[in-house]
């Protein structure tokens, strides 16, 4: 599981992920941003869900992306 927290940034959005050096961004919105480092890191199959997190600074969000070779089929 990719941990990545997207915070604004004059009119835009950088999203990080944690353990990588690469970050992204994008004006339209933080799922765009997080999308557009996903692309960068070349992690194309998966989910990537909003995570709530009280405990960030306000206006960042949390994502988490599970590659699909790492979800748990029932």
């Amino acid at each position: 599981m990719l941990e990545i927290i997207v915070k604004p940034t004059l009119g835009s959005y950088c999203a990080r992920a944690k353990g990588y050096k690469p970050s992204a961004s994008r004006s339209e919105g933080p799922l765009q941003a997080a999308q557009a480092l996903l692309r960068k890191l070349e992690l194309t199959d998966g989910q990537l869900k909003e995570q709530e997190n009280t405990q960030l600074q306000q206006g960042r969000k949390l994502f988490h992306f599970v590659q699909d070779s790492e979800a748990k089929y029932d």
